[in-house]
């Protein structure tokens, strides 16, 4: 036999069988613990009187190549490893927990079979026997790689030794890296001996063969410590246990406990996630959360860019500077523009968003600015209602920190962002998963219940009362029913162009913006006659304002149409915009950008006998509602005398209408009758009445210490129903039928707002008042009926459906049902179940109620096993790689039944009394099949990882796709290297900006030839990324899965009767 072991001619695994058969005992030094050498020697091993094994110690190995690392030089090593000389028992402690930990991860691994449960039952007795004894050498790391064997037959010598570099590993054993050398002689036997012997003393301190011991006993195959309750225990903690930051966060003294917590749970997420959605309802602080999280942010040199609503520039600004974050710039959501034209401000590396639902529209020239102002920042997203119109809001607002589709730390499956959301919407899977990862998400009921001790104080909700006036009333002499006839009428021809379109007259390349517009067209008529109903309802001057504004509209699309034989189609860009406004219930002007089409792509004629249909039934509307009086008016005469009644009289009072043209109206019609009445409908002075409305919320002293120039009753529209503090009002009057309970609830939620940590609120009590119109024929049926009959008026005329609210139908019908019955709970927050939050509190709640179960839960090894009786049958298995973890419900044929995680830990869910059984060994195959096949997922997930375009990048292949269209093969070649030239370049900032400028500039060049564009594309592109750097791939890190958890689930038995 050769000297030399190489892996390659000479297996070491061969040469060890043979050595370990003629010794009677042998030594091991090597790097660190492997079990796998045992598995692979335990025939040999089982033949020797003792097997000393001497290992190197994990920590030190670290701390050594640590240091080295950091300091680049040899004698910080040798200094740090010098104090090891002395062994503290602290140190000692912590380099054999290191170790144990370390042999129950090893565990962990172990394949669960029948043959490596007999492997690690002998490895048990052989250690209790002392036939195997380990200990860790501490003092340095052990680069030495030893086996000494002492020979039975001293006739052949003491014995021989083998050096080198493989460890006692099944790696170490085949790898063809790995060299070896056979050490002959008994002068060189002695010698390695001795320098085992005095190594083995050195490591007396450090023995670990009871540890080992311990270790395997505590493993999933031995361990009795098994129970349902701990394993749901477990399963729990791994879902639920809270992370804590790296280091300590510094927060202001006036936040309530519940505040700062989020503000360390966001500063956590944004860093993981590099975004982080804040959703508390309203009146919670979410302007308080974000300040301190930002002011946090800044003391790490990140200054952020705020982004608001107009109306709250300026109170943006004194809750920053209140909350130490001055540095932050705070700019309106409309004028975007002035980050874009500033690079000093694009280089900030963060960005808040207040009512980021505001930007949930792709399409919109707004969302395309922040999406760049967003690039390569951690944003954070403040709104009560991140999902106004449907999950897909969510999506958009999530791809403002999340660019690529499958590059992210979200767990969710599958792993694209899209693919997850359309297999959400599908019910394939669940949009929990994503919302307990990235949403910051509480009720005041939560608040109540899980921060009893804080003590907080809301202000008692009286109501909700309905106030009831007479529709008919409004509109005398059976003109309401004329009105509604003569609006189901309606052609609505100059908004669903799509209904007279000549498809065939248009170029290909104009199609697919042409299909843009059609369903643009079709959601504008479909809007604007929910919104000639709602005005309808609202009042006679904002009916007559929407009339008036319909035939001016009509008019002068016809005279354009008849003159100059052009079809008026707006900009498309704007008019999403006008669309986005109206679902928001947003006042808006119609859109002054004039695209035309040329008529001859349209059917022309049959398009102007509906527009003149509908200007006729228009201008008979207008005749209708001409002479119509307030005085005559039975709404505004009821809101009169209810500001009359005493128990609002000297009540400061908010009314809130969805239309500007009401608030107008009903402030000239209040304004004489009491006093200091004003209104909220925009401008530049909102903050300024804000402040005479409510001073005490907005700590103006000098207004509340002259209450003559306080405002006692305030009218205003949407403006005033998001981030304000309102609360100095007391009364919140809504004055028209609303569709959506959301609003009504974040009207509300203007007044009700928590106060400050030791105040108590300005009011104890608050009230809600709604108008509910009512017929005459209505007149003598219950209030139920009456009220049911409204919500179908509300479904049919104002268009609900799943793309205008965020609450399903049934909740839309039962919320609205219980605000217009008067039920208390009708204006209480919308709570969607979530079983994340009741998993999050079972957590808490278990954990503090069973604090030694908890304990003993946390304490159970990797890939423990037990039974239980069930209604279902199957196995629960609950796996990890790294980061990435799920619950799997498997049936006994090892098909994977369920993958929802909520779903598998209700089946899990137990009491603590519940007894366990033993798991059933005949699964593990089912078990490692299932390990098996997530691993595959896990690794399937990194590749993926990988497979990401550069956003710049992917909207310049999107351009060269259509360039490419009906082209020849040589032009086709020459875009292809275009394109693939760009593809292998890593894009600086400036060089982004001109691409993503090419992009956008050559989509609209419809007339110039293709080839032409190829020419000005190759001269443009080619100089400007000439010495632009390769892009280096990176290659996926492999992922192996771990069994954390595996519950086999039995079915209940019962007694049947024997049927002959």
């Amino acid at each position: 036999m050769h000297d030399i072991i190489d892996n390659s001619k000479i297996k070491l695994v061969d040469v060890l069988r043979e050595k370990i058969s003629i010794s009677k005992r042998a030594r091991f030094a090597v790097g660190w613990l492997f079990l796998s050498g045992f598995r692979e020697l335990r025939n040999e091993i089982e033949n020797l009187e003792k097997l000393e094994i001497l290992a190197g110690s994990r920590t030190n190995k670290q701390t050594a190549e640590a240091i080295l690392l950091e300091k680049k030089w040899e004698k910080a090593v040798k200094d740090t490893l010098e104090k090891t000389r002395y062994l503290p028992e602290e140190k000692r402690k912590e380099i054999l927990d290191e170790e144990f930990k370390g042999l129950m991860n090893d565990l962990s691994y172990i394949k669960p079979t029948q043959e490596n449960i007999e492997f690690l039952k002998w490895f048990l007795e052989k250690l209790r026997e002392k036939k195997i004894e380990i200990r860790i050498y501490y003092k340095e790391p052990l680069h030495a790689k030893l086996y000494l064997f002492e020979y039975k037959d001293k006739k052949y010598g003491l014995g021989e030794a083998i050096v080198g570099s493989s460890n006692f590993s099944v790696s170490g054993f085949e790898l063809n890296t790995e060299l070896n050398v056979r050490v002959l002689g008994d002068e060189n036997y002695i010698l390695l001996n001795n320098w085992f012997e005095e190594r083995w003393k050195e490591a007396e301190l450090t023995e670990f063969t009871e540890l080992a011991q311990l270790a395997i006993e505590k493993s999933w195959a031995f361990n009795k410590e098994v129970t349902p309750f701990r394993v749901y225990l477990r399963v729990l903690h791994e879902f639920c246990a809270y992370k804590e930051p790296e280091k300590d966060i510094d927060l202001p003294p006036d936040l309530y406990r519940f505040q700062k917590d989020a503000v360390i749970d966001a500063y956590r997420r944004l860093r993981k996630f590099n975004g982080v959605f804040i959703s508390d309802v309203p009146g919670l602080g979410k302007t308080y959360i974000g300040s301190a999280l930002l002011s946090h942010l800044e003391t790490e040199g990140k200054t952020a860019i705020v982004i608001v609503p107009p109306r709250l520039v300026e109170y943006w600004k004194e809750i920053l500077s209140d909350f130490g974050a001055a540095k932050a710039k705070v700019f309106s959501s409309g004028k975007l523009d002035e980050i874009l034209e500033n690079e000093k401000y694009l280089k900030r590396k963060v960005v808040l968003v207040d009512e980021s639902h505001h930007f949930r529209n792709p399409d919109t020239k707004r969302y395309k600015d922040l999406e760049k102002i967003c690039q390569d920042k951690q944003v954070i997203l403040l709104s009560a209602t991140p999902q106004n119109l449907s999950i897909w809001d969510i999506y958009w607002q999530l791809k403002l920190f999340t660019p690529y589709e499958t590059n992210h730390n979200f767990r969710i499956y599958p792993l694209s962002l899209k693919k997850y959301f359309e297999a959400c919407e599908r019910g394939d899977a669940n949009i929990e998963d994503l919302i307990s990862q990235v949403f910051i998400r509480r009720t005041r009921s939560d608040i109540k219940e899980y921060y009893p001790d804080e003590k907080i104080i809301f202000p008692e909700r009286k109501g909700p009362y309905r106030v009831d006036y007479s529709i008919d009333e409004v509109y005398e002499g059976g003109l309401y029913e004329k009105l509604k006839s003569l609006i189901n009428r309606l052609k609505y021809a100059r908004y669903n162009l799509g209904n007279y379109v000549k498809e065939e007259a248009f170029l290909p390349d104009e199609l697919q913006e042409l299909q843009r517009l059609k369903v643009a067209w079709q959601n504008l008529q479909r809007l604007v006659r929910i919104n000639l109903f709602r005005r309808l309802e609202s009042s006679v001057q904002a009916f007559r304002d929407t009339v008036n504004t319909q035939l001016k509209i009509y008019k002068g699309f016809k005279e354009i149409l008849e003159k100059e034989n052009k079809i008026w189609v707006g900009d498309i860009d704007e008019l999403e915009v006008f669309i986005e406004k109206l679902q928001n219930e947003e006042e808006v002007e119609w859109i002054e950008k004039k695209n035309f089409y040329d008529a001859s792509k349209f059917e022309a004629e049959k398009l102007k006998k509906d527009l003149e249909k509908d200007i006729k039934n228009f201008e008979e509307m207008k005749l209708l509602v001409k002479n119509i009086k307030p005085e005559d008016d039975d709404k505004l005469q009821t809101l009169i005398q209810l500001l009359s009644r005493k128990e609002i009289k000297g009540k400061k009072t908010l009314i809130f209408s969805s239309f500007e043209s009401t608030v107008r109206y009903l402030y000239e019609n209040l304004k004489d009758k009491f006093e200091r009445v004003d209104f909220i409908c925009g401008g530049e002075k909102i903050l300024h009445k804000i402040k005479h409305f409510a001073p005490k919320s907005n700590k103006e002293i000098k207004i509340h210490f002259d209450p003559q120039k306080e405002i006692q009753i305030l009218i205003t529209t949407e403006i005033l129903s998001e981030g304000l503090n309102l609360q100095d009002g007391q009364v919140v009057i809504n004055y028209e039928l609303h569709w959506n309970p959301v609003r009504i609830i974040q009207r509300i939620g203007r007044i009700d707002r928590i106060a400050k940590p030791g105040e108590k609120p300005l009011h104890d009590e608050i009230y809600v008042y709604n108008f509910f119109p009512e017929t005459k024929a209505e007149k003598e049926i219950r209030v139920e009926d009456k009220v049911k009959n409204r919500i179908e008026e509300i479904i049919q005329n104002f268009g609900y459906d799943e793309k205008t609210i965020s609450i399903d139908e049934p909740t839309v019908r039962k919320k609205l049902f219980e605000i217009y019955t008067e039920l208390p709970e009708g204006i209480e927050e919308i709570e969607r179940p979530s079983p994340a939050k009741y998993f999050e509190q079972e957590f808490k709640r278990l954990k503090e109620k069973h604090p030694t179960e908890y304990q003993k839960a946390c304490e159970l090894p990797a890939m423990v096993s037990v039974a239980r009786k069930s209604k279902k049958e199957g196995i629960v298995v609950f796996c990890r790689a790294d980061d990435y973890y799920r619950l799997k419900l498997v049936n006994l044929k090892g098909e994977i039944i369920s993958s929802d995680d909520w779903e598998i830990l209700r089946i899990l869910e137990c009491k603590p009394s519940e007894e366990g059984e033993e798991f059933n060994r005949n699964y593990f195959e089912i078990v490692e099949k299932t390990r098996h096949e997530f691993e595959s997922e896990a690794n399937q997930r990194e590749q993926e990882k990988l497979k990401v375009i550069d956003p710049v990048k992917k909207e310049f292949g999107k351009l060269i796709e259509w360039l490419k269209r009906r082209e020849s093969r040589e032009i086709k070649e020459r875009f292809d290297n275009l394109l693939n030239f760009v593809m292998e370049r890593h894009l600086n900032f400036e060089q982004e900006k001109i691409l993503r400028r090419i992009s956008r500039s050559y989509k609209k060049k419809f007339g110039l030839a293709k080839k032409e564009i190829l020419k000005d594309l190759e001269k443009e592109i080619y100089p400007l990324l000439e010495n632009a750097p390769f892009v280096v791939k990176p290659e996926p890190i492999p992922k192996y899965a771990q069994i954390i958890i595996v519950e086999e689930l039995k079915p209940q038995t019962y007694n049947k009767s024997i049927e002959f």
